[in-house]
């Protein structure tokens, strides 16, 4: 895996990531929600990650 290639993205993942840690609620994003449940936490911290 590799980072997000766009900033949008990156958020999208970093979303998924909160629900999947269960700090945001998965009603917040149909869309992240179905990522978080398809993706391991290692995978979406992967893609979270900005390319400084």
């Amino acid at each position: 895996m590799s980072p997000a290639t766009s900033e949008s993205q990156r958020k999208l993942m970093c979303l998924a990531l909160s629900i999947k840690q269960g700090l945001t609620p998965k009603s917040r994003s149909p869309e992240a929600a179905r990522i978080a449940a398809q993706m391991s936490e290692e995978q979406l911290k992967d893609f979270c990650k900005s390319e400084d």
